[in-house]
């Protein structure tokens, strides 16, 4: 039995080494980066920068929630909990997350008696959680308006192969964000994401996915009313020597609504849309919207709590 799902497992490996050597460092999380084309590295103005750019944790209102819940590819399930907070004085800001991802089932059939009888087992393909650790403070003071803040992450990654051969690794994100803040913000942010220790599956082992990240978001318009702000990403995947480009934009009017949408220009192109809506400054609810050409179509929720 076990060798059969050893060569089970090298076929997979073989066929598919990105998806099963870090699924979970692969995703993008964060419902409304999402819907920007995921588009945040610049902007990290919520606790989901501690899944974009560690820097941007140092812009956590108080204390902040969130918590998503959806489905990518076929029956895959990725969930999400994290949690920042300010710290007293100049002690910057600290933020936590917890991630866990489901890649599916499948039905394994063998004569595990050697009695001619086939048995059938359903066995979970992949599964994945990941707690990441993540501080920023101001580290520049450059002007009124401008300031530079820095982050860092510790992430521990733990996965298991159909459910016996297990993983784990270790690894540090590091980011800068630039800001300027006046009538109209403008802010510029890099981030070297997933430097670390690599997956093990029984022989084999595979690098985990490095990623530099560097983004901008740029207010066009900013009014009490409403205003309209766009926003670009580029991504580099070192080990698979890639570059994916991204374009978005965000319209809010009166605080209260936001639209968003995105293009992602990559290995999967892909348009994004989606919404935000802000109640009494204390709660949020985030839709957005892939549509991955003829492949499928994506729904996320997520839901924040400031407090």
């Amino acid at each position: 039995m076990k060798n059969k799902l050893f060569l089970l497992l090298l076929c997979l490996l073989a066929l598919s080494p990105q998806l099963f050597a870090s699924s979970l460092l692969d995703q993008s999380i964060g419902t409304k980066a999402m819907a920007m084309g995921e588009c945040f590295t610049g902007l990290s103005n919520d606790i989901n920068a501690i899944f974009w750019n560690p820097a941007g944790i140092y812009n956590v209102k108080n204390r902040e929630l969130n918590m998503l819940m959806f489905n990518s590819f076929s029956d895959a399930a990725v969930n999400e909990l994290s949690f920042g907070t300010k710290l007293a004085g100049r002690g910057g800001a600290i933020g936590i997350g917890y991630c866990s991802f489901d890649a599916g089932s499948f039905e394994w059939i063998s004569d595990s008696n050697n009695d001619g009888v086939d048995e059938t087992r359903t066995l979970k393909a992949l599964t994945e959680t990941m707690t990441v650790l993540g501080y920023s403070n101001k580290i520049a003071k450059l002007s009124r308006e401008a300031q530079v803040l820095v982050g860092v992450n510790l992430k521990m990654l733990s996965s298991k192969l159909v459910e016996q051969y297990p993983a784990s690794a270790n690894a540090i994100d590091v980011g800068l964000l630039y800001q300027y803040k006046k009538e109209k913000e403008f802010s510029v942010g890099i981030a070297v994401q997933n430097l670390g220790s690599g997956l093990k599956y029984i022989e084999y082992a595979d690098p985990l996915p490095m990623k530099i990240r560097l983004g901008f978001a740029s207010d066009i318009i900013n009014t009490y009313k409403y205003s309209f702000k766009i926003l670009g990403d580029a991504v580099n995947s070192v080990k698979d020597k890639r570059t994916d480009i991204s374009a978005g934009a965000e319209y809010t009017f009166a605080k209260l609504l936001s639209l968003r949408a995105g293009y992602k220009m990559g290995d999967i192109t892909k348009m994004t849309a989606g919404f935000g809506v802000n109640v009494k400054k204390i709660y949020t609810i985030n839709y957005s919207m892939e549509i991955l050409g003829d492949l499928e179509t994506l729904n996320q929720f997520s839901f924040g709590l400031v407090f």
